[in-house]
């Protein structure tokens, strides 16, 4: 008798979408919809980053988040983690992603949103969302970057 694997996240969420596809649209070639290797390695990656992560003391949390050399899965899993510290010094990171900013940008805790509109790496339509925050500060300084910004490439 073989013993069956449990399936991982992305192979689930594969096997929801080739039941909608084929609900949809009748058979859908398995081909079309089967996940990229690469995008299962990377999801499996994430994954260990953040089974990692649980073994970390706060001490090698801030250490690896401000670390230039902290590989990018292991920065997205800081990114995520509960300590709102932990995530507002991934933000200082130079290597902090557009996309984990843009998660951080809607984080419940006001320092780490500050941090977002401060890191060198944010996006003008991250601010523009959070010139309309719920805090002033975040919302006067996300005003005040954008300011800087329009100065700086002659637009006003």
């Amino acid at each position: 008798m073989a013993v069956k694997r449990k399936q991982t996240r992305p192979e689930i969420a594969l096997r929801r979408l080739e039941r909608v596809l084929h609900e949809a649209e009748g058979e859908m070639p398995r081909a079309l919809v089967r996940m990229p290797d690469d995008a299962v390695k990377e999801t499996e990656r994430i994954e260990e980053s953040m089974r990692r992560l649980e073994r970390l003391s706060w001490r090698e949390k801030f250490t690896m988040a401000i670390d230039p050399k902290t590989d990018r899965y292991m920065l997205d899993a800081l990114s995520r983690d509960e300590d709102a510290y932990v995530r507002f010094y991934v933000i200082g990171n130079e290597n902090v992603s557009v996309e984990m900013l843009e998660r951080l940008s809607e984080d419940k805790k006001v320092l780490v949103r500050s941090g977002v509109v401060g890191s060198r790496n944010v996006s003008v339509e991250i601010l523009e969302r959070l010139k309309n925050d719920s805090d002033k500060y975040v919302r006067d300084m996300a005003i005040k970057t954008l300011e800087k910004i329009n100065r700086g490439s002659g637009i006003m």
